[in-house]
């Protein structure tokens, strides 16, 4: 967020440049007004470029489309959108998906409605779907995944969810152990989503069903990067065709998978459930001889491990002790903001491979 007061935000921009630097425009998020009548000025989540169909031309224009951190209102439709009617969502509110097409200087266009939750990953299957991911307002857990039609823009065709709030024990509302997406690769109709910050990798596809389509979660398979329960790391996701690289930035080590060979791998668990249900056996994870602890690297197809901090190690001030501790030898202050080590953005095109680290 810039550093000003809310009430003093403008609203968040994309700016494009050309290839060779020349810098072409803005997009500005403009959204309106929030329920309670106040500027909303939310930040940007995802950006996606893909084509989309306008009627009104009869052809596919490139578009840009941009998923917003903030939740929006939704008539409740049934998950598979028998019922949905464009016109009836658009005069229901502002949503938090906004599309831009070619040539249309900068101006968006309806906003896409249906994700309640915060819009956290988009992602494309050209000319086809995009899909987003949201989560929820507060918290932060997995909210829902929804596939959205690029031919009928701002037409979702399904929707998998991963929260019911109908459920009366808070503790029971979470139906999905997925948790800390940092991103998705697609490939076809296959989706591989970097789940637990980079720790874990979660396999999607969309599947036909009697002619329509709709989302299966098919399992997950743990990577083993360091983890701590206090979420003091992030992870990250790159793709390029049909590979993708994960990785987070307490752990120096970046893993390859190709999305096309993981729904169906062996080595994937096809549990899902409450996260609750399985706490206890991610405590024993992380224990050394547990099967489940590297699954992932089994799946992998590459590994690259960079030197931590890309090889250029901040230099640290060392944590002073308390008066308790006088005598006791002091330890490098790792407050500091320069995380672990681990890479804090991942790019990949082709044959190479670029890791950006906080130091």
């Amino acid at each position: 967020y810039p550093d000003k007061d809310f009430e003093d935000r403008e609203a968040s921009k994309v700016k494009c440049w050309q290839s060779d630097g020349t810098y072409k425009r803005s997009y500005s998020c403009d959204v309106g007004d929030a329920d309670d009548g106040t500027v909303a000025h939310p930040s940007i989540a995802a950006v996606v470029f893909c084509d989309l169909f306008m009627e009104d031309r009869n052809m596919w224009v490139d578009s840009m489309v941009v998923g917003l951190h903030c939740a929006s209102n939704s008539l409740d439709w049934e998950g598979d959108y028998s019922q949905f009617d464009l016109d009836d969502a658009q005069e229901s509110g502002e949503g938090n998906i906004l599309p831009f097409y070619e040539h249309s200087n900068g101006k968006r266009m309806e906003t896409w409605r249906d994700s309640l939750g915060l819009i956290s990953s988009l992602a494309v299957i050209p000319q086809k779907y995009v899909l987003s991911f949201s989560i929820q307002l507060g918290h932060g857990s997995s909210d829902a995944m929804v596939l959205w039609s690029c031919e009928e823009p701002g037409v979702p065709l399904c929707r998998h969810d991963f929260w019911d709030p109908s459920i009366r024990n808070p503790l029971k509302q979470s139906l999905s152990r997925l948790y800390g997406v940092a991103g998705i690769s697609v490939w076809g109709t296959d989706i591989i989503m970097a789940d637990n910050e980079g720790d874990r990798i979660a396999a999607v596809v969309v599947e036909d069903e009697e002619g329509n389509p709709c989302l299966g979660l098919k399992g997950y398979a743990s990577i083993g990067n360091k983890c701590r329960e206090d979420g003091g790391f992030h992870g990250r996701m790159a793709m390029s065709g049909p590979h993708a690289i994960v990785a987070n930035q307490s752990f120096p080590d970046v893993w390859m998978f190709h999305t096309q060979e993981c729904r169906d791998h062996p080595k994937l668990d096809g549990r899902d459930g409450n996260e609750h249900k399985f706490y206890a056996e991610e405590q024993r994870s992380s224990e050394e001889g547990n099967p489940r602890k590297y699954a992932g690297r089994e799946i992998a197809v590459g590994h690259i491990s960079f030197p931590l901090w890309g090889g250029n190690k901040p230099n640290r001030k060392k944590r002073k002790n308390p008066p308790y501790m006088i005598g006791f030898l002091e330890r490098d202050d790792d407050a500091d903001g320069f995380g672990e080590g681990g890479p804090i953005v991942l790019a990949i095109r082709g044959k190479w491979l670029v890791a950006g680290f906080s130091n």
